[in-house]
């Protein structure tokens, strides 16, 4: 985390990752593809906001490469970008707060797996906000 001044931080992760099948045992024909359910990169950045009188807030973006859904390499997710919102307020003890998660209603894949039963696809949540509160004791 990187403090930009008294109020304001950053934060932030990058993974890049090439894969590929050097040799596969039981699809001779998924050699030298790209290993599935794995992106090519993944991304996160936050930034964070607190004032001195307890109001805060934070953005989150999240992006994930293109990936191929299995070893054929013939089913594919393109990169995509969602983020997420949090606004509160603390006051001594206790947080009030609200959020949206998923802010564009992004859809993406998030891992599938094909097998002779069929196909299990796991898909993003959708967009969800709400509101709450934390007593801290």
């Amino acid at each position: 985390m990187y403090d930009i001044n008294e109020n304001f931080s950053v934060d932030a992760k990058f993974g890049l990752i090439d894969t590929e099948y050097k040799e596969y045992i039981t699809d001779k024909t998924a050699k030298g593809n790209k290993i599935e359910n794995t992106p090519d990169y993944t991304l996160s950045v936050g930034l964070n906001y607190h004032h001195q009188s307890g109001f805060y807030s934070r953005l989150d973006i999240y992006s994930q490469g293109n990936k191929y859904l299995n070893a054929a390499n013939n089913e594919k997710q393109n990169a995509w970008v969602s983020a997420d919102l949090i606004v509160g307020y603390i006051y001594n003890n206790l947080d009030i707060y609200s959020f949206i998660e998923n802010i564009g209603d992004e859809e993406h894949i998030e891992a599938a797996f094909f097998g002779r039963d069929g196909a299990y696809i796991n898909y993003s949540n959708p967009r969800k906000f709400g509101v709450g509160f934390k007593y801290y004791f």
